[in-house]
């Protein structure tokens, strides 16, 4: 049997199985992306990245930060079949577009139960000087500080 090179670099790509949310695809923001994702991804909870969250347009971007004190907020789903979904992803978080806004970005994460995984994380790929920080590191926190406004 022949091994198809694309099909063993598709694989390889997928893994892990797990993807970080921590903006639109948050379960409690009811977006309709959400919806369609959880179709096909088990939750596995909520979870941590070390990183810094910025607001983009909207909606928020997350960098990686070498201080330990920066996390960022979100969940964990387990994807059922990690190609279908980032075919779908990929798309939506712009990852396609001639300058791409996010990039699709394996890492690892804190459950809050204390475990780490190995995780797919969509990370904002520009600049973020004179992006308003989101300092709490939650976007629904976030959200819930602008209604009271």
């Amino acid at each position: 049997m022949q091994t198809n090179v694309n099909d063993l670099l598709r694989s390889t790509m997928t893994e892990p199985r797990y993807l970080f949310v921590y903006g639109t695809l948050l379960s409690k923001l009811g977006h309709s992306m959400h919806q369609v994702m959880k179709q096909d991804a088990r939750y596995i909870g909520p979870a941590t990245y070390q990183g810094r969250m910025y607001l983009v347009s909207g909606y928020p971007g997350v960098v990686a930060s070498d201080d330990a004190a920066d996390r960022v907020s979100g969940e964990v789903y387990e994807l059922t079949d990690p190609d279908l979904a980032f075919d779908m992803l990929d798309v939506y978080e712009g990852c396609e577009a001639s300058r791409p806004e996010f990039k699709r970005t394996a890492v690892t994460v804190q459950l809050d139960d204390g475990r780490e995984i190995d995780s797919w994380i969509y990370m904002f790929d520009q600049p973020v000087e004179g992006r308003e920080r989101i300092v709490s590191g939650s976007f629904v926190r976030f959200l819930e500080h602008q209604d009271r406004s």
